[in-house]
């Protein structure tokens, strides 16, 4: 099963007041009559278009009248979400992490920072600083990168942060 919005467990706890609903209904994006191409030749009503679905799943998982944070890495898994919660009308600031593992790694994150600018949303890079990592290198860098997420969240009073992961994304999901 593929999740679009899942919600950073730990931040419940590193914030003492998030609101954890959890992972959005099947039932949800199923029902979830949204506008948009109907996908199936214009017979509306009978299906809505996936970005429907998808905006629908958003609506019905993030409280409305509050920002939500994005965690934003500039992969089509999160960039897609960023745009999904804006066309779902919601309030979006974005957070970027620099994991300083490649090179290249700062000027990716200034763009995805630029490019969020261009749409109008918020965004920060926060930067992983460390040092040599000794074992998992992958697990310690998703346990920064969420830490870092929940750190910049409770410093913006953002309650909500949404993931965009694919069924692939093992680690993540």
């Amino acid at each position: 099963r593929h999740h679009v919005v899942r919600f950073l467990p730990d931040m419940q706890w590193a914030c003492g007041e998030m609101n954890h609903s959890g992972v959005p209904s099947q039932k949800s994006a199923q029902t979830s009559g949204v506008g948009g191409d109907t996908g199936n030749g214009g017979d509306a009503g009978v299906r809505v278009s996936v970005t429907g679905r998808l905006v629908g799943l958003i609506r019905d998982g993030l409280p409305a009248g509050e920002t939500i944070g994005v965690a934003l890495s500039g992969g089509g898994d999160s960039t897609a979400l960023l745009h999904l919660c804006l066309r779902a009308g919601l309030r979006v600031e974005a957070v970027t992490v620099d994991h300083r593992l490649r090179a290249e790694s700062a000027a990716e994150a200034a763009a995805v920072g630029a490019w969020c600018a261009a749409l109008g949303v918020r965004n920060e890079v926060r930067v992983w600083e460390h040092g040599a990592v000794a074992g998992n290198l992958m697990d310690a860098a998703r346990r920064a990168r969420m830490g870092l997420i929940a750190d910049w969240a409770c410093e913006r009073g953002i309650a909500h942060v949404a993931l965009g992961h694919t069924r692939d994304d093992q680690a993540e999901t």
